[in-house]
């Protein structure tokens, strides 16, 4: 069965919970310690999931769904809460994909999905920040067209140095 991308409804907090559990134990084994990795995503994270989408208004996350079953999903900002944004640019936030889904397709549709939302709302720019030490990311990323912008941030829940990309929508794929 394939993959469908769609907006997220409350019913996929569990689901979009586990995914990022899963996603970020193995994308960030390497080089995150193991004590901040399992303490992080042992924790059950429906509950925030479950409150955030049940917002109003709420915000706009979109799951790939493959077998019934929550694969990866993407949240979207608008605007991107970044300082130097202007208020005119977009950020992809929040994007994980279960492992067991890498490279089939999966963070392409919702990163496409998104792109695509942002773009028929009228956003020229889109941003995302990634760790420096994740390659994996920042080469999927670039491989769709985003490009480092030169910011760089601390990251505040690993200590770890992030990068931003930005992408010109008119540009994207």
């Amino acid at each position: 069965m394939g993959v469908v991308v769609r907006r997220a409804v409350v019913d996929d907090a569990a689901g979009i919970a586990a995914a990022h559990a899963a996603a970020r134990l193995v994308a960030y084994r390497d080089f995150l310690g193991h004590e901040l990795l399992s303490g992080t995503f042992s924790a059950d994270k429906t509950a925030i999931w479950r409150a955030r989408l049940a917002a109003e208004p709420p915000p706009v996350v979109f799951v790939a769904i493959r077998d019934a079953q929550v694969v990866g999903y993407c949240m979207v900002l608008t605007p991107s809460e970044d300082e130097d944004s202007g208020g005119v640019v977009a950020e992809l936030t929040r994007m994980s994909v279960i492992p067991d889904a890498w490279r089939s397709g999966v963070g392409t549709a919702l990163v496409s999905e998104s792109l695509s939302f942002l773009q028929q709302s009228g956003w020229a720019t889109a941003s995302l920040w990634v760790l420096e030490q994740n390659a994996r990311a920042r080469s999927f990323y670039a491989g769709i067209g985003f490009q480092l912008d030169g910011a760089e941030t601390v990251d505040p829940w690993s200590g770890q140095l992030q990068v931003r990309m930005r992408l010109e929508l008119t540009d994207a794929t």
